[in-house]
């Protein structure tokens, strides 16, 4: 007798031990599975979405400021800006930017002239930059303008 009650203990007790594990499973599945929906539906927001894009003083180019995620729940975002015709579509890619940063905090484009961009930014984590832009008739140079430190 004693030793069917001690099989019995044993069991429930290796039962209980497969029930919280299956549960903690479960928990990290869920977990996961709500990360990953969250990465897929993710949106990275502009800080100024009047900044967005801007049109040149003469009315032939625009500044495009674009927030471009990638990699899902662990991955990042990065930052570009586009010089390109009035109207014309965003490129993608570092190749096209005039700007890459992995970290552009308080980003504003401005337009000093017809040829002369300003990015404003109060942090910046700057992977690639040119400072002059000459795909078309309109060369233009772009300068980058730091805030002041606090």
């Amino acid at each position: 007798m004693f030793l069917a009650s001690q099989h019995h203990e044993e069991r429930s007790e290796r039962t209980w031990f497969l029930v919280r594990v299956a549960g903690a499973i479960l928990g990290l599945l869920a977990i996961s599975y709500l990360l990953l929906l969250k990465s897929c539906f993710s949106y990275y927001p502009i800080t100024d979405p009047a900044s967005t894009r801007i049109t040149s003083p003469d009315s032939a180019l625009d500044a495009v400021l674009v927030c471009d995620g990638y990699g899902g729940a662990v991955g990042g975002v990065d930052w570009f800006v586009y010089v390109l015709p009035k109207g014309g579509a965003a490129l993608t890619g570092p190749d096209k930017a005039v700007l890459d940063a992995s970290e552009l905090n308080g980003a504003k484009l401005r337009w000093r002239t017809s040829r002369i961009l300003e990015i404003h930014y109060d942090r910046a984590e700057i992977l690639h930059f040119r400072s002059t832009w000459s795909e078309s008739d309109h060369p233009i140079e772009i300068r980058l303008m730091p805030s002041s430190s606090p």
